[in-house]
């Protein structure tokens, strides 16, 4: 029987436990080969990182991706909230008119091969002399969270962001140790992987009075920007607002938004049994908890029935034909963690709301929930409210309906 239909007499004529099956992580990178019967859309065009140092680009409206941070994790079907990147000719380091350098010996586009396949990384190298630096800002970005992102291509250099108010802060990327360093400050970074390329990024609070400077400093371990020759390659820098960074936007000329992913079945009423949705998502956060900046839904009925999650918290609230039910405990995840997710809900019998964290045993949120009325409906949305909003932004690698009670 093919997967994503599972209904039907089992041997010995049971029915199957499993109404629904979709395993993103069984598919190959890049644009979905088949969504199992889900429907998707997203009002732009869109990437997707497909690996370590690989992306695919030109994916076009509404086409849903693939992908994977590291080449060792398993794919899932990434979903993603609105975000804009900042940061002009984000493929080409080498337009002087953009990316206008101080002290630099060479600024050359189309230089190296790229992530996506084509040859479109810049190369930058200093003079040896004085601090070879970019600069971004003051108001590139809104006030708030925001992070700096790029693909770094290995040279003799090492590429430092420095978050520059005041007194300053910020982090470096040693490019050729594979790690990160203070760089005066309190600004929090991070290098992803160590590949043909190195995924960077920099987080912090923007405010009107900020700049964000990127630096080639020297290949000998110090900060003094005077390395003879240093250079590196760039390619795919982002400046956004939020507290994580999200799949690659290009941009050339002006600011470049990519629009929220929505995730749907087009018919609730197949994946309801009786009047009680059972579901189960296994999914890899694109955030922490708190990262996100509402309260992202599970999913989603109509305004009168639906479940989201407390970016504070991690409470749990369902809502079933208007009457609202919270767990009375939460669970918290780290930037990366892969979530299991085991709602059942309806159907005037007690709530079931079990969350496992990396593998590790599944933890009740609840001793005595609530029971609820009995669920229905035309259309079931996942991960985000039915407008491409309050998105859960992450990877799903698999998502499962069960008949009551059925669920493992």
């Amino acid at each position: 029987m093919p997967i994503g239909v599972g209904i039907g007499m089992g041997f010995g004529g049971r029915r199957r436990a499993r109404l629904f099956a979709a395993s993103f992580s069984t598919l190959t990178p890049g644009v979905a080969s088949t969504l199992f019967g889900l429907s998707h859309t997203r009002g732009s065009g869109a990437t997707v990182q497909t690996g370590t140092s690989s992306v695919v680009s030109g994916l076009g409206t509404d086409v849903a991706g693939i992908g994977r941070a590291l080449d060792s994790d398993p794919l899932g079907l990434v979903i993603e909230e609105t975000r804009t990147n900042y940061a002009l000719r984000s493929a080409d380091i080498g337009n002087a008119a953009q990316w206008s350098p101080v002290a630099l010996a060479a600024q050359t586009s189309n230089n190296d091969p790229s992530p996506d396949g084509t040859t479109s990384t810049g190369r930058i190298s200093s003079d040896g002399t004085t601090a070879t630096h970019f600069v971004i800002g003051p108001t590139s970005v809104a006030a708030g969270a925001a992070v700096f992102s790029a693909y770094g291509l290995q040279g003799t250099g090492r590429w430092v962001a420095l978050y520059a108010e005041g007194g300053g802060a910020g982090r470096y990327f040693d490019m050729q140790a594979g790690v990160v360093g203070a760089a005066g400050g309190a600004a929090t970074g991070s290098i992803v992987a160590a590949g043909a390329y190195w995924k960077c990024g920099l987080a912090f609070t923007a405010t009107l009075a900020s700049q964000l400077r990127l630096y080639l400093a020297s290949a000998d371990g110090t900060v003094s920007f005077t390395g003879t020759g240093a250079y590196i390659g760039l390619w795919g820098m982002q400046l956004e607002n939020g507290a994580w960074i999200s799949e690659y936007i290009p941009a050339v000329a002006a600011n470049a938004t990519r629009a929220g992913a929505r995730i749907w079945h087009p018919s609730a009423a197949t994946l309801i049994d009786g009047g009680r949705l059972s579901l189960r998502m296994v999914l890899q956060a694109k955030g922490a908890n708190a990262d996100y900046s509402t309260d992202p839904y599970l999913w989603r009925i109509d305004a009168s029935n639906y479940a989201r999650i407390a970016s504070a918290t991690g409470v749990v609230t369902t809502v079933v034909g208007g009457s609202s039910h919270s767990t009375a405990l939460g669970v918290t995840w780290a930037k990366g963690d892969v979530l299991d997710v085991r709602l059942e809900v309806g159907s005037s019998r007690n709530g079931v709301c079990r969350i496992g964290k990396n593998g590790g045993a599944l933890t009740s949120l609840d001793t005595s929930p609530a029971a609820q009325g009995a669920l229905s409906g035309s259309v079931l949305d996942l991960l985000q409210d039915g407008s491409a909003a309050n998105v859960l932004s992450c990877r799903l690698r698999s998502f499962e309906a069960y008949r009551a009670g059925g669920m493992p």
